[in-house]
């Protein structure tokens, strides 16, 4: 009886342990699992991958070959945008993940990144994901590189390399790309299929809305006080001097109104 115990005991830590490996430690990471699809558009050329301690999604083309506009376009249909390596420890996670023995399927390529070289006369190179566009402040360019600075120039990433540097060319250019997940967005955009062909998608990332609890409205009774009348006296009236004081507008205001009683005054010697 007692082994039996025992060997139950154990078996429900492993179950615990197992299981625990795979609830998501905050909300972020779970509402990152959630929007992060097998496939990107439904489509198997471009797989997809829950990575780093943010739990973001990033979506690795994996034969599908587009120029630079194409390959932004079909990111942004599937509610995503091209890879903004914005610091050297994301740099290196994508690095890892292409050469990794997780990912076989991936290949050392060129990959399309969000990079681009300001089209609005900043004269900089930004990252072109999200607006306002931002300033690259995080490089990791070949020496020499970049070679073109002038709106039409955008940047990619040669992982040939051990740990991936960065080059730029034009749009002309069809490679493969990577596209990274937003948070609190909706994009809608012309869909690229793998035929060629395109049509209207759009898509919402996932939100947590905080429940609108109308509060009841609350009338305030209007109470009619009774109007007592002053006895008439037949004394001399003296009248007071009047002074006009500017009167200052307030606020309108839609709140009940209370008649106040009428009181008549006297003046008595």
């Amino acid at each position: 009886m007692k082994n039996n115990l025992t060997h139950l005991y154990l078996l429900g830590i492993t179950l615990v342990v197992c299981w625990g490996r795979n609830v998501p430690t905050s909300f972020s990471e779970a509402k990152a699992k959630v929007n992060c699809p097998s496939f990107l558009q439904n489509d198997p050329l471009v797989p997809c991958w829950t990575l780093g301690p943010n739990a973001k999604c990033y979506c690795f083309s994996r034969t599908k070959r587009l120029d630079w506009r194409r390959a932004n376009e079909f990111c942004r249909g599937g509610g995503t945008t091209l890879l903004s390596l914005e610091t050297y420890e994301e740099d290196m996670l994508i690095s890892q993940h292409i050469k990794g023995t997780s990912s076989p399927e991936l290949l050392n390529d060129y990959y399309w990144t969000s990079g681009r070289y300001s089209q609005e006369g900043n004269k900089r190179w930004e990252w072109a994901a999200t607006e306002p566009f931002q300033p690259m402040t995080y490089t990791n360019w070949y020496p020499g590189s970049p070679s073109n600075n002038a709106p039409g120039s955008y940047a990619y990433v040669n992982y040939l390399f051990d740990n991936g540097i960065w080059f730029d060319m034009t749009n002309t250019t069809s490679i493969l790309f990577i596209c990274e997940s937003i948070d609190g967005s909706m994009t809608t955009t012309e869909r690229i299929t793998t035929d060629g062909t395109t049509e209207a998608t759009t898509t919402e990332s996932i939100t947590t809305d905080s429940p609108t609890t109308d509060s009841p409205t609350t009338d305030s009774p209007t109470t009619n006080s009774p109007i007592t009348d002053s006895p008439t006296t037949d004394s001399p009236t003296t009248e007071s001097p009047t002074t006009e004081s500017p009167t200052p507008d307030s606020p309108t205001t839609d709140s009940p109104t209370t008649d106040s009683p009428t009181t008549a005054i006297v003046w008595s010697n």
